[in-house]
């Protein structure tokens, strides 16, 4: 019992024993009509009383140092174990340049920050100082090199699942969309947000960069495909047509064109100039989640939940391969850099890399837990990054068609994977609400 508990049981002891002695007064001005049987009992209540309040008032400041000093041990041994922890420092986020990444993890002094953020100036290592432990992360010999934020602790109003990321040709740019309908913009070199782009009215599906750069597309569940304009921000126009979602979206190897896929099961084919579309590709028997270009601009390929992945030809229009193997959803596909191979990444939990001139099935790449939601070539083509609702990145060498490493870090689905253009960096979007940045080359 603690102390304050005995204290007030004193006090109530206290106040018996008064109430007992006014009765005694009262009792022996009437002595002479009591009777000796209830004296006794008027005694023994006083003494009961007496020596119970003694008692407790002995004991009270007894019990006061032994709490007391038990607390003292307790916490110096909480600080015993915590000191005798081993202690990892942040590692630094410098963004991409030349130099290496000193294998050396050194400790840095974070800057303070206050509670108001501007959109237009928000720095991550300002975030970082209520965030200490946001990068002490490592797994084996592959670093996380950033997380770049978590949008529930930025902006508690914006709070979403990040459903598609991509970098910018020259690496100097990342793009980020999700569930709360805006589209982020991040400078990788001042590690700030850039510019955050709002328009959508539904759900942000998919983003992507113009191979020169100057432009981003997105789409989203709101049926339209928007083309905004890097240098100033600013929506240039709205593509409609989409009867349903739009689930993906990509740039022509030239920067004409636009393709988009949907759950209205078809594929749409855009003129950027004339923002109309060029044509319709219909096939699909259900919602089309995923569709590129190859990298001459020649064909397209898409993947469904009709478990089938298509190979269309862009100039005939027309429809020239159905590949089958998959036993679920087909949820993302890839060309090669060389427009050689195709992959595609499937709720089957597997990936499978096709030839595309054969149209034939080479591997089935086995390991993940649960469906694969995104896959992505290096841009040499010699490794494949897929992300999964198993939590976790997978990075498979090509030629030995063997898994290198498994990427842990995230605490939910990864729904969006993608290579730097140097090939050295991944980055990955998840239902955690987090963006990851991977060195890989150093677990290669």
């Amino acid at each position: 019992m603690c102390p304050r508990a005995f204290a007030k049981r004193v006090i109530v002891s206290v106040q018996i024993f008064n109430r007992c002695h006014k009765r005694k007064v009262i009792l022996r001005r009437n002595s002479s009509t009591q009777k000796p049987k209830e004296q006794n009992q008027l005694l023994a209540i006083e003494q009961f009383a007496l020596s119970k309040g003694l008692i407790l008032l002995f004991l009270v400041p007894i019990l006061w140092l032994i709490t007391a000093e038990f607390s003292r041990i307790q916490s110096q041994a909480k600080t015993e174990i915590a000191e005798s922890k081993p202690k990892i420092a942040a590692i630094p986020f410098k963004g991409f340049t030349d130099n290496e990444l000193e294998p050396k993890i050194e400790t840095i002094e974070l800057v303070g920050t206050n509670q108001e953020f501007n959109h237009n100036s928000l720095s991550l290592t300002k975030y970082f100082k209520s965030q200490p432990n946001l990068l002490a992360q490592i797994y084996s010999n592959l670093k996380i090199v950033g997380e770049w934020f978590k949008t529930n602790q930025i902006f508690s109003a914006n709070e979403f699942v990040l459903r598609s990321v991509a970098f910018s040709p020259d690496d100097k740019y990342l793009v980020s969309g999700g569930e709360n309908r805006i589209i982020w913009l991040w400078d990788i070199k001042s590690q700030q947000l850039f510019r955050n782009l709002t328009g959508h009215k539904s759900w942000v599906r998919s983003v992507a960069f113009s191979p020169d750069g100057k432009y981003l597309i997105s789409g989203s569940e709101d049926r339209t495909i928007r083309l905004w304009s890097i240098e100033n921000q600013k929506l240039l126009r709205t593509f409609r047509g989409h009867k349903s979602w739009v689930r993906s979206v990509g740039f022509s190897p030239d920067g004409k064109y636009i393709v988009s896929s949907s759950n209205d099961q078809t594929i749409r084919y855009w003129d950027v100039e004339n923002h109309r579309s060029l044509h319709t590709f219909e096939g699909h028997e259900s919602e089309v989640k995923s569709v590129v270009f190859s990298p001459d601009g020649g064909y397209l390929v898409s993947g469904s939940d009709d478990q089938t992945i298509r190979l269309w030809d862009v100039r005939s229009q027309r429809l020239l391969r159905t590949l089958r193997g998959h036993e679920s959803a087909v949820n993302a596909v890839a060309f090669s850099p060389d427009g050689k191979y195709i992959i595609s990444g499937s709720n089957d939990q597997t990936i499978r890399y096709w030839d595309a001139k054969s149209q034939r099935l080479i591997r089935t790449f086995e390991g993940h837990e649960s469906s694969v939601n995104a896959v992505a070539f290096s841009p040499d083509g010699k490794y494949i990054v897929s992300g999964s609702n198993d939590q976790t990145l997978k990075l498979w060498n090509v030629k030995s068609q063997r898994l290198v490493r498994t990427l842990r870090g995230h605490e939910s689905a990864v729904n969006a994977v993608a290579f730097s253009s140097d090939g050295k960096y991944i980055v990955s979007g998840s239902s955690d609400q987090t963006i990851r940045f991977w060195n890989v080359e150093q677990s290669l």
